[in-house]
């Protein structure tokens, strides 16, 4: 036992496979346990090779600390801000020299989160005034149409070509299918502007907070200035560890 640095192997283990997430080698006499935890879904290539800590992305109130590998710097219960050390990727030996390693681990903790989305409630806007079919000819590739059809939005196009026998004639009957619009005022009700500003908010949780397990949900909305205001608060528990490099002096 006194022969093997157990912290030594942990980390050149770690460096040669880099599907471990966690490695931990205990001696019990002549004999060794080894427990491991791999990666299940690897997102991107991770350099293992460079030390880093795990520092807190945003503040919140840790209610777990799972370190795979590196010194845990905090404990359950603890407030800690952006920025904050989660776990330290240096370490000491048995000697009392330091070693650096890769931290990783997850820390998770109990977040407040905020976010806001506006729309203008007047504003000018194009609106439909119904579909609107204009028929014409086309000769040798000349139209001629029976009927307006500028400044609208087009459809569809239909051709009916006609022909002598088995010969096509250069004439074709057509008919455009439009939409015509129109610019206009458009005012929004509070109700309209209220869910546009929820279904922006809603898009950005579902990307944002995916992951995290949200226990409370606020919404207030109020009209300022002609512009419609939706304020979300969000109260969960995420992960808020990540990685940040530390520069070592050669």
């Amino acid at each position: 036992k006194s022969k093997i640095d157990i912290l030594k192997v942990q980390e050149e283990m770690m460096y040669k496979h880099s599907d471990l997430l966690w490695i931990s080698v205990n001696i019990f006499g002549s004999k060794a346990q080894v427990e491991i935890t791999t990666v299940t879904h690897k997102k991107e290539s991770t350099d293992m090779k460079t030390p880093t800590n795990i520092v807190a992305k945003k503040d919140g109130v840790v209610t777990l600390v799972k370190g795979y590998y590196g010194v845990n710097a905090v404990k359950e219960g603890v407030n800690v801000a952006e920025g904050t050390l989660l776990i330290s990727g240096v370490g000491k030996n048995a000697d009392g020299s330091e070693y650096f390693t890769h931290a990783k681990g997850e820390v998770y903790a109990k977040t407040e989160n905020e976010a806001t989305q506006a729309v203008n409630r007047n504003f000018k806007g194009f609106i439909s005034t119904g579909n609107k079919s204009v028929y014409g000819v086309e000769v040798f590739s000349l139209k001629i149409p029976f009927g307006r059809i500028n400044d609208e939005t087009v459809n569809s196009e239909a051709y009916t070509h006609l022909k002598s026998k088995s010969t096509y004639l250069p004439l074709a009957i057509f008919r455009v299918d439009s939409y015509p619009v129109k610019e206009t005022e458009v005012t929004l009700t509070e109700n309209q502007s209220m869910l546009y500003c929820l279904s922006q908010l809603v898009e950005m949780k579902r990307g944002e907070y995916k992951d995290a397990e949200i226990y409370e949900e606020l919404y207030f909305g109020e009209t300022v200035n002609g512009k419609y205001i939706l304020n979300q608060a969000l109260n969960c528990v995420e992960n808020i560890a990540v990685e940040q490099p530390i520069m070592v002096e050669n």
